[in-house]
């Protein structure tokens, strides 16, 4: 089931019991989860049951065994989160996997995203790889592809894919996947691909870039194709 995003900037809204209520875990450490109005985590840390904050700050690996709402994440490292994740803004640097939903108002995530259902943001940047569970929606994302990147279905008023040439070398050097984005259906009003494969596309304004292998393109006003790219068939359709 779908979660309404936190709104972005708004005060700790769950009790009144919640503030001034502080977790801190330093180093190794484990806590019950509950109401907070603000959490901070600096090396290894477990959160048994769900938990709410207003500020949720980790670095390190940090895992919680319920679902998270909060206004405010920050996270550099791991973190796992065993149900679903709701947020007003949410910033990661490493590894994020929630084995529920995401539902935000923005996501800027650098480094490696996996869901087990789907992602619904209102705007996501997402700079490294993903798999996503479910539908990926958004109203704007922006995808920067540094290694694989999944969803089964991609909704989204504006979706810009692009790929980095210094990862183009760098993979050559390691076990990382291509760089390339797949899904099954990936459909918006403004939409611009590179190394994209997909089963159907279908837009407003289409642009497909090099490296991409589309099977068919259902587009109402404009279609631009790179000489890199191919699309098995394109159907102009009425708006």
């Amino acid at each position: 089931m779908s979660m309404k995003p936190l709104k972005e900037g708004t005060g700790f809204v769950y009790s009144p019991a919640a503030r001034g209520r502080r977790l801190k875990i330093m180093g190794a450490g484990e806590s019950l989860g509950g109401e907070f109005e603000t959490v901070g985590i600096m090396g290894e840390g477990i959160v048994h049951g769900d938990l709410q904050a207003d500020v949720f700050k980790a670095m390190g690996t940090c895992r919680v065994d319920g679902s998270a709402d909060l206004r405010e994440g920050r996270v550099q490292g791991d973190l796992t989160v065993e149900g679903s994740l709701r947020a007003g803004t949410f910033k990661g640097l490493g590894q994020l996997t929630v084995r529920g939903g995401v539902s935000a108002g923005r996501l800027k995530m650098q480094g490696h995203l996996e869901t087990g259902a789907f992602c619904e943001v209102e705007e996501a940047e997402l700079s490294g790889g993903f798999r996503i569970g479910g539908l990926l929606s958004a109203d704007r994302l922006d995808v920067n592809l540094y290694g694989p990147c999944e969803a089964k279905e991609i909704g989204c008023g504006r979706i810009e894919v692009k790929r980095s040439r210094i990862m183009d070398l760098k993979r050559r050097f390691t076990s990382m996947g291509p760089s390339v984005l797949k899904a099954g259906l990936i459909e918006g009003d403004e939409i611009r691909l590179s190394y994209t494969e997909a089963s159907v596309v279908r837009g407003n304004r289409v642009t497909i870039g090099p490296g991409c292998v589309i099977g068919r393109v259902e587009y109402a006003r404009t279609l631009e194709k790179s000489r890199g790219a191919f699309v098995g068939s394109e159907v102009r359709v009425r708006s």
